[in-house]
């Protein structure tokens, strides 16, 4: 969420975050190099946030030490999103944003004048946003009564992300709407679906309600869209969602009938597009039957993905396998072709950049490139972002590679001998889900050492050199896994460049 924060409030926050990433004490130099910030900035902004963090003293606590070093010591209990939220709502776009979703945005000179902002950096950081806007497919005018201009399912589609990015469930910031008086409908899905919503669906699906109360409260009823026809029309169990959700929108709603049809509509449509799916869940079958005969560009799309990705990995999957990745898919691809816009442009590209990847993340980034190919499925296949993520969520939960590259050789010594490395190597291939070999003869080709002490006899090898403690701690053990991670993917990232030089399939 931070194209939401002003300029002085995104370095407090990116700050702290780089001290939250580490539990280890950090110098003013090492902030200044990482952040590009200058120690003159630093030392300022560690000073402010002394002081503002004091609000948070029962669960956090920035500790500058008398060399400088600053360390941000935390409970167990501390979220960074708190501080975050708190900043928020200090940033005039935000404000500016929710003001417009509530019908509370006058114009900008009236805005400008109650938040004590002028009129023209208000409009500049307005004028900031259009960007992500344009992703929504919205648009903002200023003009009159300044609002955001487009479809209403993408007014929705960007309101609920620009809450659920920033609220994150520890509060809730929908105005006129009570989160209890939803609470009947939250228990209608549960009925639907037969099972009961985890928190953190509840939570999820209330978010949605919120939005969908207020644009109504606001005279914004959904309009209706052919799409939503595509996942009701021979969907035997929207008579059933209709029967429980029709009495609660008629009680708390003041809609004409079609009205209240249409947003029932909307409401099983974004259950749909949620929907996930287990290995096993009983419910893959009525979907696959659902899906059976329908003709359109996200089956066709699904089920070019699943024969490209066979092809192109030379798998056989089993049956439950394939219903559950082609099931996942449809709802995936539905949602992405039903929605425009990513949340991911709610975040710097800096953001994205020092997202951790892996293996699975780099082996779907080189099949994505396959699937665009194909000039047909475009209009699904073009939300990257989106895609890939979700990509990669599948694979690492239904499909297991056998991938022909080698593992992470690493050589352990230990002052207390043999015996003791053994017992050291053991434990780290326990804990550590990449593939790794061990080496105990000095003198043989490795990717990494790990000691306890620095022997003059390892000066000469090229590989890395990490020293942890005699007796490793779980910390120690946590740094070996992450440099071990890295070396992974640099081996794998020399896979598919090899892979691709030879233009050959990915498994040949």
């Amino acid at each position: 969420m931070n194209i939401f924060l002003e300029k002085i409030l995104l370095r407090k926050m990116n700050i702290l975050s780089l001290l939250y990433s580490e539990s280890r004490p950090f110098t003013v130099k090492e902030l200044a190099i990482k952040l590009g910030y200058t120690t003159k900035t630093i030392l300022k902004m560690i000073e402010v946030l002394e002081f503002e963090l004091q609000k948070w003293s029962n669960t956090v606590q920035l500790v500058v030490k008398e060399n400088k070093e600053i360390q941000l010591k935390t409970s167990e209990k501390f979220s960074l999103k708190v501080i975050e939220l708190s900043y928020l709502k200090e940033s005039h776009i935000f404000k500016a944003c929710d003001a417009i979703f509530n019908g509370d945005f006058v114009d900008i000179a009236t805005f400008s004048n109650e938040n004590y902002i002028s009129y023209s950096t208000l409009y500049g950081r307005l004028i900031a946003i259009r960007p992500v806007l344009k992703q929504y497919q919205l648009e903002f005018k200023p003009n009159n009564k300044a609002h955001f201009l487009g479809e209403e399912k993408q007014l929705r589609y960007f309101f609920f992300h620009f809450y659920w990015n920033s609220s994150w469930g520890m509060e809730w910031p929908f105005k006129g709407i009570k989160k209890k008086q939803l609470l009947p409908f939250i228990e209608a899905i549960e009925q639907f679906k037969n099972s009961p919503l985890m928190i953190s669906e509840q939570e999820f699906f209330f978010y949605w309600l919120g939005v969908i109360s207020v644009r109504i409260q606001n005279q914004h009823a959904i309009e209706d869209s052919p799409l939503m026809e595509i996942v009701i029309d021979g969907n035997p169990k929207f008579e059933l969602f209709l029967q429980k959700m029709y009495p609660l929108f008629k009680e708390l709603f003041s809609l004409e009938e079609s009205q209240i049809h249409n947003e029932i509509k909307f409401l099983f449509t974004i259950l749909f597009i949620y929907t996930q799916y287990e290995l096993e869940d009983p419910l893959i079958s009525e979907m696959l039957v659902f899906s059976q005969n329908k003709e359109h560009l996200v089956f066709e799309a699904t089920n070019y993905w699943l024969k490209r990705y066979m092809e192109f990995f030379r798998l056989n999957l089993s049956a439950a396998e394939y219903g559950a990745i082609y099931t996942n898919l449809v709802h995936l691809h539905f949602r992405v072709y039903f929605f425009e816009g990513e949340q991911s442009s709610f975040f710097s590209r800096e953001d994205e950049i020092h997202k951790k990847e892996d293996v699975y993340h780099l082996m779907m980034a080189y099949f994505y490139k396959e699937l665009l190919q194909e000039s047909k499925y475009y209009p699904i296949l073009k939300h990257k972002n989106d895609l890939l993520l979700n990509y990669t969520l599948l694979a690492r939960k239904f499909i297991k590679l056998e991938i022909d590259y080698r593992p992470v050789r690493i050589q352990l010594l230990s002052v207390y001998g043999k015996a003791e490395t053994i017992q050291l190597t053991t434990k780290l291939q326990q804990i550590c889900e990449e593939k790794i070999e061990f080496s105990y003869t000095l003198g043989e080709k490795v990717d990494l050492i790990i000691s306890d002490r620095h022997y003059e006899e390892l000066d000469e090898s090229v590989a890395p050199l990490v020293i942890w403690n005699e007796n490793p701690k779980v910390k120690d053990f946590m740094r070996i896994i992450k440099i071990i991670e890295e070396l992974m993917i640099q081996k794998f990232n020399h896979y598919l460049l090899k892979t691709e030089t030879n233009k050959s399939t990915f498994l040949e």
